[in-house]
Formats: structure tokens, C-alpha cells, sequence
């Protein structure tokens, strides 16, 4: 059997099996998300008439309706992320205890970025890969119908003068209309890679797109 190479599954064998046994924590992140979108504007509240009432000579009057909210946006795609693994051998063939990350990242805009990362891996911890989707913009809030005027108050009779009658309330305003919320953006792509004999390696790795 070929004595590199048993070295090296022996080694990443000692390591899934610390891995278990202690806490995880990030040893590299690598992430291309989405922005998230835009949430909608409030809709402006309507303005509400004064008063009415017995001392009041201006009389009261409709409220405004509210306006309308303004609309969300769409979240941002995710980009594609595309790596190889390697853990470099020392001059006795053996793994040194070092992981190497190359490859790139592409945005979802084309843009491209080249990853060239090296970590310890001692005996716990993951390589961490992420590519979500922006969240959706959240809906916009109708504005608040404005208040009607209050009525006039009625009078009551005297021995001199006979009673009013009281006015009616004017109507309020409507609320304004709500806008829906946006559809989040796609995941993207997690491309990883390793050679066949340090396939061990990808038990290093943990995505979420």
C-alpha cells in the first residue's frame, strides 16, 4: 500500500473523528449573497378635518383619504461560487494540517473575484459556504384615512327659544392602498472540489444557498 497516501487517510480520519467531538466554528467563509430588496415606502396619511361643534364656526368636513404605498423590489440573486480543496503535503509525504482554497466567485452581475485562502485545520471547525438569495422587499403600509369632522352640537330649548338639532359627523377618510411584498432572490451555485485522494476534506465543508 502506498505510505502517503495511507498517512493521509489516517490523518483525516484522527480529524472527522475530533470534529465530532468538539464544538464547530467557522475556519473560512466564503460568500457570495444577494442584496436584499428595497421595502415599500409608507403610504401618506390623509390629512383629518377640524372640528365642527357648538363653538366652532368653521364647519367640519370630510377626512382625506390616505395615499397609497410605494412598491417593493425583487431581492438580488445570488452569485456562483467555484473552489478546489487541497491539503499540501510536508517532505515526508504527509498533511501538514492546512487547507488551501482557489477558485472565484462570480456575481450575479457577471463580476468576477478570484478566492485564495489557507486555514489551520487543527482538530475542529468547518469551511463555510453561502450563497442566498436576497430576501424580498417588504410590502409599503396604506396611509391612514384622515378623521371626519365632528358634528355640531344641538341646542337645547329655552323658555325664550326653541332647540337645534345637532349635525352629523363627517366621513373619514379611506385608507390608502397596501403593496404586496417581493419575491426573494435565487440561491446561487456552490461548485466544490478535491482530489481523489483527499476526498476526506469535504467533511470540512458546510453550504447553505
Amino acid at each position: 500500500m502506498n505510505t502517503t497516501r495511507s498517512h493521509s487517510y489516517l490523518f483525516l480520519i484522527s480529524l472527522f473523528c475530533l470534529a465530532l467531538a468538539v464544538p464547530a466554528q467557522e475556519l473560512v467563509q466564503i460568500e457570495t449573497s444577494g442584496s436584499p430588496g428595497r421595502n415599500g415606502t409608507p403610504g401618506q396619511d390623509g390629512q383629518s378635518s377640524p372640528g365642527g361643534g357648538f363653538f366652532n364656526i368653521q364647519e367640519g368636513y370630510d377626512g382625506q383619504n390616505g395615499g397609497p404605498a410605494g412598491p417593493s423590489t425583487r431581492g438580488e440573486n445570488s452569485g456562483e461560487i467555484s473552489v478546489e480543496l487541497s491539503g499540501p503535503t510536508g517532505s515526508d509525504g504527509k498533511l501538514t494540517g492546512t487547507v488551501v482554497l482557489r477558485g472565484r466567485i462570480r456575481g450575479d452581475s457577471g463580476a468576477e473575484n478570484s478566492v485564495d485562502r489557507s486555514a489551520s485545520i487543527g482538530t475542529s471547525g468547518w469551511i463555510f459556504f453561502r450563497a442566498n438569495g436576497g430576501k424580498g422587499g417588504k410590502g409599503g403600509k396604506g396611509g391612514d384615512g384622515g378623521e371626519g369632522g365632528r358634528g355640531r352640537q344641538g341646542q337645547n330649548a329655552t323658555q325664550f327659544s326653541n332647540g337645534m338639532n345637532g349635525e352629523p359627523g363627517r366621513r373619514g377618510g379611506d385608507g390608502g392602498n397596501g403593496t404586496p411584498g417581493s419575491d426573494g432572490g435565487n440561491g446561487g451555485r456552490i461548485a466544490v472540489s478535491v482530489k481523489a485522494d483527499q476526498a476526506g476534506l469535504l467533511m470540512l465543508v458546510r453550504t447553505e444557498a
